[in-house]
């Protein structure tokens, strides 16, 4: 698995970490504030991951953070995700791919949850294929194997074990919905910030996934 290195596993679990908190509820100042502390450590983590739509994405969105104001971003977000304006965007997997809210693929995501010991907080009201969730999902996924990784008592197969389950959910579920609920957010949001938070959730869904497909099709990743 030449070219695999920790730096890399622990941007992927920092991306989809900074999707889900911009996307799980209205950013607040302090969520903008936490957003741009991160940017320092982005950009050191960014030189190991040569793919440049990624950094160009990250350097983007923040610098849309620097100038957004959380006022603004909370009607932006209740006109998108709330229902407060007119065709406003229901953001789970399940309205878009079964046309409706807790359908199929909602049972599906669950499952697929429990299968790997995540469950949401009580707290959290939303669908368990909400965008923020599946992120969040994805960043547990991602720490966790650079957790095993970084332990070598485990050896390599539970990491690979953990790898096959991100490209699985990848492949089945947040790549297949992402890019038409991101075209949505596009054209109905009127701040720049949640229409760059669209562009870079597309370009690292894509981009992690082609990441993982040459891993596991790399020598010494044997596939079940």
């Amino acid at each position: 698995m030449e070219g695999l290195c920790e730096n890399r596993l622990r941007l992927r679990a920092c991306l989809y970490e900074m999707l889900a908190l911009c996307l799980h509820a209205e950013p607040s100042q302090d969520t903008l504030g936490r957003l741009l502390d991160q940017w320092p450590y982005l950009e050191h983590l960014l030189t190991y991951w040569s793919e440049p739509t990624v950094g160009e994405g990250v350097r983007l969105f923040l610098g849309v953070a620097e100038k957004s104001d959380a006022a603004d971003l909370a009607v932006d977000y209740a006109r998108l995700f709330l229902g407060a304006a007119t065709g406003s965007i229901c953001p789970s997997e399940s309205s878009y791919r079964d046309g409706r809210l807790f359908g199929e693929h909602t049972t599906e995501v669950r499952q697929f949850y429990a299968r790997c010991g995540f469950a949401t907080d009580d707290s959290f009201t939303e669908p368990d294929d909400h965008i923020a969730v599946e992120c969040y999902f994805m960043a547990i996924l991602a720490g966790s194997s650079l957790a095993v990784w970084q332990d070598r008592n485990y050896g390599i197969s539970p990491f690979q074990d953990h790898i096959r389950h991100q490209l699985v959910f990848l492949k089945e579920h947040l790549s297949q919905w992402i890019e038409t609920w991101a075209a949505d957010v596009q054209n109905l949001s009127v701040s720049e910030f949640f229409k760059a938070v669209a562009d870079l959730a597309v370009v690292v869904v894509k981009k992690d996934l082609d990441f993982l497909q040459a891993l596991t099709q790399a020598e010494g990743f044997s596939v079940r």
